[in-house]
């Protein structure tokens, strides 16, 4: 199974094509217009407008700030944090280890 979507339009506006991925099953790191390179044990957010941003992880995870000063975070699904615009944050993301 997959999902097509075809547009007439040569370059889709950003929040059109996060609604086509949502659509389509694919996780989404951020819902606001920042930018998001999350590869390997890595994710990074550039900020695109100043303020509270929101990261979301396709599991629960543990992560560690790099730089950016954005903070670290244990055992979560999502991770909230406030940034200037222009400015970027590295974390190391890992699947937080579940506890009984």
């Amino acid at each position: 199974d997959c999902t097509v979507a075809l547009s007439a339009q040569p370059c889709l506006e950003a929040a059109k094509l996060r609604e086509l991925a949502l659509l389509s099953g694919v996780h989404v790191y951020c819902h606001a217009g920042d930018v998001v390179y999350a590869g390997g044990e890595y994710v990074a957010v550039h900020a695109a407008s100043s303020g509270q941003k929101r990261v979301y992880f396709p599991m629960r995870a543990d992560g560690c700030c790099l730089f950016g000063g954005a903070g670290d975070f244990r055992n979560t699904l999502y991770y909230d944090f406030t940034m200037e615009k222009g400015g970027t944050a590295l974390w190391r993301v890992r699947a937080a280890e579940i506890k009984e």
